[in-house]
């Protein structure tokens, strides 16, 4: 009985479907019609040109978010992260990936001086309520380094970026 239940805990926690690789984190789809209207009215005030169709409800540490994709009407794809906070929600932040060529010639050499090495696979413009961008670099391996553009100076993080 005991391995009857240790084996249903371990099938509970694998089947799924949540992200569970990173502790403190848990990551689900979710039918875009599933997403709460108020999570929809925030993500349509702060950018109504966006047909959102892809969703993930996502808990960080208690934190509930809900990430919302979808084309926007200049055919670029976009998404918007949500976060609760209380009673509400805030986007905190907008992405979409970018060419290297998109990036202000800065950023670039924050990231060569401190990763000479880095072969770049993807990148992502991620730009924060109060405008800076976190330009976030990704590697084949999905490795990860991450450059702060204030719109003057580009800053090299060194711990990974939270909204």
């Amino acid at each position: 009985m005991q391995k009857l239940l240790g084996l249903t805990a371990i099938i509970s926690l694998v089947g799924c479907g949540s992200d569970q690789s990173t502790p403190g984190v848990s990551k689900d789809s979710v039918d875009i019609s599933d997403v709460p209207p108020a999570v929809m009215e925030t993500a349509t005030a702060f950018r109504d040109d966006i047909n959102f169709s892809e969703a993930e409800r996502e808990t960080r540490n208690g934190v509930i978010y809900y990430d919302l994709e979808g084309l926007g009407a200049d055919g670029q794809e976009w998404e918007l992260d949500i976060m609760q906070d209380g009673d509400s929600w805030a986007v905190v932040e907008m992405q979409r990936d970018i060419a290297e060529s998109e990036l202000p010639p800065a950023v670039m050499t924050a990231l060569r001086e401190n990763a000479p090495d880095f072969v770049t696979a993807r990148i992502i413009e991620s730009t924060q309520t109060d405008r800076r961008i976190v330009f976030e670099f990704f590697d084949a391996d999905s490795h990860k380094h991450e450059v702060l553009w204030d719109g003057a100076e580009a800053s090299y993080l060194t711990e990974e970026w939270v909204h």
